[in-house]
């Protein structure tokens, strides 16, 4: 298997041991790419560029944020049930606020 097909299948199968989804792929990845397409579309608006280009740099990100977050959910089961609330509690927190940065 491909290493980007093993890489999605282990997410969305919930394989992917939690603690790597949640620290490294959401929170680390997720972030810093979701924070560098923020600056990217703050600095095209500032330099007077499209609208709607701005917004296809601001949300370009959308699609890995919401796959990662449905593997963080579907991989909080590994971590019993106060760890899985906190996983989707913290991983749908997280959505919502990358999605407004």
């Amino acid at each position: 298997m491909p290493p980007l097909t093993a890489f999605v299948h282990s997410r969305l199968a919930g394989t992917a041991r939690i603690e790597t989804v949640f620290w490294r792929d959401m929170m680390l990845t997720g972030t810093s790419l979701t924070l560098a397409t923020f600056v990217a579309a703050m600095l095209l608006l500032a330099q007077d560029f499209p609208t709607a280009l701005v917004l296809v740099i601001y949300f370009m990100t959308m699609p890995y944020n919401i796959f990662i977050t449905i593997a963080v959910w579907r991989g909080a089961a590994q971590a019993g049930a106060a760890g899985q609330m906190f996983y989707r509690a913290s991983a749908a927190l997280w959505l919502v606020v990358t999605t407004l940065l």
